[in-house]
């Protein structure tokens, strides 16, 4: 007869994950996983730089380092540079690596950059200077460590437990899945590979007959030229259209209806009662910059509510701090034997704060003690960024920063560019925390 115990292990989805997709025993983080993630991060940079100044957002680069992987490694098995093939878990580390570099040039770090430099080049009385090369990417990389980190305390929770979908990690699992395992999949992986390069192909040309030659246009006014001039157009981009087909049906038609009601009715009643003033051919700017504040409003009402219910996962997380600095060992079973110790968040905390907040003085002109309330924040931020995107695969970094950007501009007033780069803490720390989730999803799933 089956136990209590038996009964609860059973309902436990990280008993059931432990006891029947872990695999323990396959090659995983390998140097040449690594190594290749990297390289592939890096070209996935431009690419992701180019994405985020044409739509605000920052795609998902797992599902084409995972095809691209096992096209290099089969190419490289069939001339003799290696023998072994690439495994499941192996590409799954090599995605994570790749997804990690190719963020760099994310939303939270480019939007606040790309604004730095604007407000620097249009007010020269300012007499601003941009930071130099090295600092930058001091800064980018602490950013990028602090949001690896504050996804630790929070995986078990949304990922674990709840079982976000992280849409673009779910999607990566399955593709790596197929393109590795089972007879009926033989030859899938290169025939994948081969679409992959012929979508590539189209996006490309597209591209250039339409931003190098001006022989297509970059929308169509498909509904009249009053629906054209708020916004409702057909674009000519296939970047969007490709976003949508890594989204789920519900996901694509939420933002939809969001659209329609922001620039079909809410924008258009705004402009009557004289709320907004429409300059230009396009209404967008003056749309957005009232209906932003609404919306973010949303996200962070949501977020703060789900961060307040998940209040033991942080909690949990200082627990081993005496383990950490020298006191009694515990023997970890079951899931904590095998996920990354708690205490590694509130140590990363204690340890990386000082350098954000150094250089938040240093870099920005920033005081040290409104730097110190940017840490709390960013993470406060972070967790609600990596909840929407595990249940939209859209990292808001857009919405939440300009609410950072506001609490700056009360506390420190005039301060342009530490108005603008406390903004990069909160859509950094969010931005890398969303992404590394995302990957531990594909983990998850495929028992890494």
């Amino acid at each position: 007869m089956t136990t209590e115990l038996e009964k609860a292990a059973k309902q436990d989805p990280e008993a059931v994950w432990l006891r029947e997709v872990y695999k323990p025993n396959e090659p995983n983080l390998t140097v040449r996983a690594v190594i290749v993630g990297m390289l592939l991060g890096g070209l996935m940079c431009i690419s992701n730089l180019y994405v985020f100044f044409k739509t605000g957002w920052s795609m998902g680069v797992t599902l084409t380092a995972c095809i691209i992987a096992y096209a290099l490694f089969e190419a490289a098995k069939r001339v003799g540079i290696t023998k072994k093939p690439l495994s499941v878990l192996e590409n799954n580390a090599l995605t994570t690596v790749a997804s990690g570099a190719g963020y760099m040039t994310g939303g939270g770090n480019m939007a606040a950059y790309g604004a730095l430099v604007m407000v620097i080049a249009s007010s020269p009385q300012l007499m601003l200077q941009t930071p130099s090369a090295a600092p930058m990417i001091a800064w980018f990389g602490v950013i990028a460590a602090l949001g690896v980190f504050v996804a630790i305390p929070i995986k078990r929770q949304l990922i674990n437990k709840e079982g976000l979908a992280f849409p673009t990690g779910t999607a990566t699992a399955v593709t790596i899945r197929a393109i590795h395992e089972g007879s009926d999949t033989k030859g899938r992986g290169l025939s994948q590979a081969a679409w992959l390069g012929i979508a590539a192909l189209v996006g490309a040309v597209l591209a250039w007959v339409r931003d190098a030659w001006a022989l297509v246009p970059g929308s169509v006014a498909a509904f009249g030229t009053t629906a054209a001039k708020w916004t409702i157009t057909i674009k000519t981009e296939l970047i969007l259209l490709g976003a949508g087909a890594l989204m789920s049906f519900r996901t694509g038609w939420s933002l939809l209806l969001g659209g329609l009601a922001t620039y079909a009715i809410i924008g258009p009643m705004l402009a009557e009662r004289g709320l907004i003033v429409v300059k230009g051919a396009s209404y967008y700017k003056a749309v957005v910059g009232w209906t932003l504040w609404p919306g973010a409003a949303i996200l962070v009402g949501a977020g703060l509510t789900s961060f307040a219910l998940d209040w033991k996962s942080l909690a949990r997380s200082f627990q081993g701090l005496g383990s950490a600095f020298g006191g009694k060992k515990r023997e970890e079973a079951g899931i904590a034997a095998v996920e990354s110790p708690d205490w590694w968040f509130p140590v990363a905390v204690l340890c990386l704060s000082p350098v954000i907040i150094f250089l938040m003085v240093m870099l920005f002109e920033i005081p040290a003690w409104a730097a110190l309330i940017a840490v709390p924040l960013a993470v406060i931020m972070g967790f609600i960024a990596s909840r929407v995107t595990g249940e939209t695969d859209v990292t808001p970094t857009k919405a939440l920063g300009p609410v950072t950007q506001m609490i700056y501009g009360v506390i420190t007033p005039g301060n342009m560019t530490g108005n603008i780069m406390s903004a990069n803490v909160t859509g950094g720390i969010g931005l890398h925390s969303a992404d590394l989730l995302t990957t531990l999803k594909t983990g998850w799933l495929l028992g890494a």
